[in-house]
């Protein structure tokens, strides 16, 4: 054998390279396994796999069935928002004293409006003979009644708050 091996020392080292290369190539593939394996362990821990396809179905109808939840919760939100914009959400108070002959602040100026401008500017004026409350309404920042310069004012500041 030792004098086959000396006649072919071409093929010789030619099967030694071969053969080393193949012990690379065994080693990376083992150690692409073992990460593979480490991979499998942590994707599927706390599961018990026995078909890997049924499982795969069963994910695939989770995140279908996620989707059409999103898809509800995104509708419900748009629902929401399209409430808020007629919500009061404009609100300003002013107390004022609009005779000379009673103390205090006792009067007030108060403008309740929605995100388009539309709602009720609410005022009460308050004397030693009694108390006074109007109400006037607000349509797109405009009213068909005469505002006090204290209605003008809250209205004004209330507008203001976009």
């Amino acid at each position: 054998m030792f004098n086959f091996v000396q006649e072919n020392q071409s093929l010789t080292m030619i099967l030694l390279i071969s053969s080393v290369v193949l012990l690379i190539w065994v080693v990376y593939l083992q150690i692409r396994l073992v990460l593979l394996n480490k991979k499998n362990r942590e994707m599927f821990q706390g599961v018990k796999v026995d078909n890997l396809e049924e499982l795969l179905l069963k994910q695939v109808k989770q995140v279908n069935q996620n989707a059409s939840d999103i898809q509800k919760l995104s509708q419900f939100a748009q629902k929401i928002s399209d409430t808020t914009d007629i919500c009061i959400k404009k609100v300003v108070l002013m107390r004022f004293n609009p005779f000379d002959d009673t103390g205090g602040d006792q009067s007030f100026a108060l403008a309740l409006l929605d995100s388009f401008d539309n709602g009720v500017v609410i005022s009460s004026l308050h004397s030693r003979e009694g108390t006074r409350v109007y109400a006037k309404p607000i349509a797109k920042g405009q009213t068909k009644y005469h505002l006090s310069d204290e209605e003008k004012t809250v209205l004004q500041k209330a507008m203001g708050q976009k």
